[in-house]
């Protein structure tokens, strides 16, 4: 069987596969995505994404990669900004994983980082990222932002981007600010993206957002977690959920226990 190869499931539905080699050189078998009438032909896809490709990475087509995600992951989850998907089309998500994962950029999966935290299954990502309605020239902060990516396709998107993180980052066009996560800089910002799941958050998140500004975040509860957009207007602070997730959790942001006498 050759490394990536198709299995028909009707006259207009495919299964693409991928092998992927593991240290013990076992093959790995991982789904790349089911296409329904995909736009772009099964056998093309399959050959785009990279035929005779070992999955270490060094060989894929990221670019037709970056393709499928969008077709398959992003645009089959309601996420229809055309700008936002332009800005994931772009910017390359495998070089924010882990040289060893590079091969599962694309995959629904959470994927390392070398700064530690954790990049999101784009299906999430790019819902949240949707319902910030982030528009060129707006104000963004992304906290525990080291990753990368969240604030890379800000910037694509022509925000002006600060990561707020325990450790500095370097990307083009990107202002980092090392610091603790509860002590945000001033702003104001008209979005506070926040690149993990909290169980609470402090009340200086929402200090720093501009009138209308949007906190985005997602809430946890035991393992399930909520997307959230909670706007200011005033001196209040709105909040909305947006659908369920299940991200990376960030440690610091507990509920204290509650104890019954």
């Amino acid at each position: 069987m050759g490394d990536v190869t198709e299995q028909a499931l009707s006259s207009n539905e495919c299964l693409q596969v991928q092998a992927v080699t593991d240290p013990n050189d076992c093959q790995l078998w991982t789904v790349i995505h089911s296409c329904p009438q995909d736009p772009i032909p099964c056998n093309e896809s399959a050959r785009r994404i990279g035929a005779g490709s070992t999955g270490t990475g060094t060989d894929m087509d990221f670019a037709a990669a970056r393709d499928t995600m969008i077709e398959s992951q992003v645009r089959t989850n309601d996420v229809s900004d055309l700008a936002l998907q332009g800005a994931m089309r772009v910017v390359e998500r495998e070089t924010f994983v882990v040289a060893e994962k590079r091969a599962f950029a694309y995959a629904e999966v959470t994927s390392p980082t070398p700064s530690g935290r954790w990049l999101w299954k784009p299906r999430d990502f790019s819902k949240l990222a949707q319902a910030a309605n982030a528009l060129a020239g707006e104000r963004v902060l992304v906290i525990a932002g080291a990753g990368g990516y969240s604030a890379a396709v800000f910037a694509a998107l022509g925000c002006t981007v600060t990561v707020l993180d325990e450790v500095a980052v370097t990307i083009p066009g990107v202002t980092s600010v090392v610091g603790g996560l509860d002590a945000p800089p001033a702003g104001p910002f008209d979005i506070v993206f926040v690149d993990g799941g909290v169980e609470t958050f402090p009340d200086s998140w929402t200090h720093v957002l501009a009138e209308q500004g949007r906190l985005c975040v997602v809430l946890l509860k035991g393992p399930m977690g909520t997307a959230n957009i909670f706007t200011k207007s005033g001196s209040s602070v709105a909040g909305r959920v947006v659908f369920d997730a299940t991200v990376p959790q960030l440690p610091g942001f507990r509920v204290a226990p509650a104890f019954a006498f």
